[in-house]
């Protein structure tokens, strides 16, 4: 997909930019958990926080109800001082994020290839079977703006279910040539009677079946990033665009 002559935007509308790599083989994770928090904490020394998977399964025995749940961890995230930045690591898995304002794909890259070396360096021989890149954006329209002046991808409601005030939509594709899913969710609220239109674009590139090496990572998630911008290039109007300058 060729680079366009995309606008750069004085206010871009990205509230969270998000890439990220799975991997396969190497060391287990509890083998090397402590030693890469704490080398990743020299550049994200600020909070630190769990996220878990709960998952309750009950159970009915005789008379009684039997209750179990179990936690699973998903991942540790690391925050800079500022809060505006940070990994997301977990067994296999590694996010790299960035939050508004939001400084540029530019400025992400060296972070994310100094993350991604890290880990790589200390799982040894792993292999990198998944890349994904997401984007959510935040647009605050004009108070009584019709969205079809703003956005293509607005959907078109039957008459009868008019006015709606708020809503979300679902849209997901994928290719099986390349591999690749998208999934894009379009959500609109209300915030002081002004519209906002909340914009997340995700896509994965699965690699199972053919692993990226450590030269072949990063022009995937190049790719992936190109790809996003286009679709949301695509998704918007001129007078979307006005918005962000």
């Amino acid at each position: 997909m060729p680079q366009a002559p995309w606008p750069i935007y004085r206010q871009p509308p990205i509230v969270e930019a998000v890439a990220g790599l799975r991997f396969e083989g190497g060391k287990p994770w509890d083998e090397i958990k402590q030693r890469l928090i704490v080398e990743l904490a020299r550049e994200y020394s600020g909070p630190a926080k769990d996220a878990w998977q709960i998952q309750v399964e009950t159970r009915l025995k005789d008379l009684d109800v039997d209750t179990q749940a179990d936690a699973q961890f998903l991942h540790r995230q690391l925050y800079t001082q500022d809060g505006r930045r940070l990994v997301g690591i977990g067994p296999g898995v590694l996010t790299v994020h960035a939050l508004a304002p939001y400084p540029g794909w530019a400025a992400m890259k060296p972070r994310i290839q100094e993350a991604v070396e890290t880990v790589l360096a200390m799982l040894g021989d792993a292999r990198v079977v998944e890349a994904a890149v997401r984007y959510v954006d935040r647009i605050t329209l004009p108070e009584g703006a019709a969205l079809e002046d703003y956005f293509t991808i607005a959907p078109r409601w039957p008459a009868a279910m008019q006015p709606q005030s708020e809503f979300s939509i679902q849209l997901s594709s994928r290719d099986e040539t390349e591999r690749l899913s998208t999934t894009v969710n379009f959500a609109l609220k209300r915030t002081h009677l002004r519209p906002v239109v909340l914009y997340d674009v995700n896509l994965v590139a699965e690699h199972t079946h053919a692993p990226l090496n450590r030269s072949a990572w990063w022009p995937r998630l190049e790719d992936l990033h190109m790809r996003q911008r286009a679709y949301f290039e695509d998704s918007i109007t001129p007078a979307t665009r006005r918005l962000f300058q």
